[in-house]
């Protein structure tokens, strides 16, 4: 979240939430691991004087060389990032205007431009971790004004889709994390 545990808000908040036309429009993150990032810049994009596209790349690659800090065994290629990793370093990290350091959505990047560097200089606020939020703790984030990414875990192997959409959890097999926005309820 992009403020606190929601606690301080109104118990009981408007019967809908529609944040979306504050965002930036939709991007293609590919087949990359990049989710976190993406929320997070969507997340950042929202606020009141801030460029309109932010540099998914920079974020992720930033993740990717912390997750991999102290970590010899870290995968910087498929390792993916921790969500404890915005949290944990978040007074550490910024970001810079897409222009800089422009997203791919198939190829990985081997380093930062120096000019993407320089120019990181949208930092965070504050950033909050919630283990096991409530529905209702959610609503009143959102209803407050201020963002909520959510981690979604899913059993299944994106090949076992069928035509249907409909997901056999009992055959899935596999795991896959994705990070998203949530814009409104």
């Amino acid at each position: 979240t992009t403020g606190g545990t929601g606690e301080d808000a109104a118990t009981t908040g408007p019967a809908l939430v529609d944040h979306r036309p504050l965002q930036s429009p939709v991007k293609d993150q590919g087949e990359r691991g990049t989710c976190l990032a993406f929320a997070v810049c969507a997340s950042l994009e929202a606020q009141p004087g801030m460029p309109a596209d932010l540099a998914e790349e920079y974020l992720h690659q930033r993740f990717v060389e912390l997750n991999a800090e102290g970590n010899p065994d870290y995968d910087r290629a498929n390792g993916g990032v921790h969500p404890a990793t915005l949290q944990n370093f978040w007074s550490e990290l910024a970001v810079c205007e897409e222009r800089f350091f422009p997203t791919s959505n198939t190829v990985e990047p081997t380093s930062i431009p120096a000019a993407a560097t320089r120019n990181a200089t949208i930092r965070f606020e504050s950033v909050e971790r919630l283990r096991t939020p409530t529905p209702a703790q959610l609503e009143a984030i959102l209803a407050s004004g201020r963002d909520v990414i959510l981690q979604v875990i899913a059993n299944f192997s994106p090949s076992a889709i069928p035509a249907s959409g409909i997901i056999d959890r009992a055959n899935a097999g596999g795991q896959n994390v994705h990070f998203m926005l949530a814009v409104g309820y």
